[in-house]
């Protein structure tokens, strides 16, 4: 059985998926300039939901 989880979405299409810089976003391209990790702004928003799955959400 598949259940959905509730997750903070704050800065997730901000901050870099690879490494945690917070980048401000220019668009649909995301671009880190600490780590170089480049990838569409909202997959690497989606990887960072995914990667908060289990942590408390205070949204």
């Amino acid at each position: 059985m598949n259940t959905a989880e509730k997750v903070d979405p704050e800065n997730t299409s901000q901050e870099c998926s690879q490494c945690g810089e917070l980048v401000g976003r220019d668009g649909s391209k995301f671009e880190c300039p600490q780590c170089g990790y480049v990838r569409h702004a909202d997959l690497n928003a989606a990887e960072n939901l995914s990667q908060r799955e289990g942590e408390p959400c205070t949204a």
